[in-house]
């Protein structure tokens, strides 16, 4: 069980902490955890509370927030032996997310009381024990697939432009193929992931790591790759 403090409602007023079940999670996976609220606090909450999943990222020179979705938490529990309610959630995380990386993070936070949460303590939430989106079940079986053909993946890959997350590979010394470097584009299309690969001086090839049986053989023919 992770613990983390979320925020403080002013100097006053006892922090909210959260609870998450684990914090490493691939991408369409369910986040569960849970609020844990003082009494005093929880008697001006209702029997829920809302909860926002937050992006924030590092782009250029500018940090910028997007709020992927907002939900419900289930029902209050309330102990009767402590002076904590809980506030128990479950989320599963869309399958498109970008990949978490030292400039992408995500977190959730409840919505509650705006007026009485201070400025710095929103801002401040980087500080926080960051929720760590992994790859999904079908970026990681292309990943794996690559790694087979001797392809390793470059440590400042992983770059989010936005829009688009490239994966950039460097062929092994086991890797004779006249193919020595490669890109994997991800992106987001009508809530489904989109691939590329990408090779220079060659046009885009896309991959549907949604049907593919074979990742590796499709790999080695779209990117005529003979190993």
């Amino acid at each position: 069980m992770l613990n983390n403090s979320m925020a403080e409602l002013g100097s006053d007023h006892p922090e909210i902490v959260l609870k998450l079940d684990r914090n490493l999670i691939p991408a369409g996976e369910m986040l569960t955890g849970s609020f844990m609220l003082w009494r005093e606090i929880a008697e001006r909450a209702d029997n829920t509370i809302d909860v926002e999943f937050v992006l924030q990222a590092q782009l250029e020179d500018e940090v910028v927030e997007q709020k992927i979705e907002e939900f419900k938490s289930q029902p209050v529990r309330v102990s009767e032996d402590t002076q904590l309610v809980e506030f128990p959630f479950s989320y599963r995380l869309p399958q498109w997310l970008p990949v978490s990386t030292h400039a992408i993070r995500y977190y959730v936070r409840p919505k509650m009381y705006p007026s009485r949460i201070s400025t710095h303590c929103v801002e401040d939430s980087l500080e926080m024990e960051a929720i760590i989106v992994q790859p999904n079940q079908e970026q990681m079986t292309l990943l794996k697939a690559l790694s087979e053909l001797g392809y390793h993946e470059k440590l400042d890959s992983r770059y989010w432009n936005g829009r688009v997350q490239e994966f950039d590979f460097v062929a092994g010394k086991e890797n004779d193929s006249d193919v020595r470097e490669l890109t994997v584009q991800f992106y987001q299309a009508n809530g489904l992931v989109r691939t590329e690969l990408r090779v220079e001086g060659r046009d885009p090839v896309p991959i549907d790591i949604h049907k593919e049986i074979d990742i590796a053989v499709s790999l080695r023919n779209a990117l005529q790759i003979d190993i």
